[in-house]
């Protein structure tokens, strides 16, 4: 399954050097060298745990945050035009069905 998955990462991200953060190239084909075969699986179980860790430490904290800010005063900036590279461009309503599509 590994190779499917570097394969697919490799053709998605447009580069052969996916695994670089093992110190070694791949070939476009994907096939891992058999001496990585191995770490690779058990790594991947280990990143999953730390990852659920620190997911669960950044949910925790910001479950913590007392703020009673409304969606609407936050966003309000948005909703107004602006000058860029010295031009007036229209606002932002992320609400609207067609600027939601920007976003998404």
């Amino acid at each position: 399954m590994e190779p499917l998955w570097l394969q697919h990462g490799m053709l998605s991200f447009s580069s052969p050097d996916v695994m670089r953060f093992l110190s070694q190239k791949v070939p476009l084909s994907g096939r891992i060298p058999a001496r990585f075969a191995r770490p690779l699986a058990t790594d991947l179980h280990r990143r999953a745990e730390v990852s659920d860790k620190a997911n669960r430490r950044y949910l925790n904290a910001l479950s913590q945050v007392d703020d009673s800010t409304r969606l609407e005063e936050l966003i309000r900036p948005l909703e107004q035009p602006r000058q860029w590279n010295g031009r007036r461009v229209r606002a932002l309503h992320p609400f609207q069905t067609d600027d939601n599509r920007l976003l998404v």
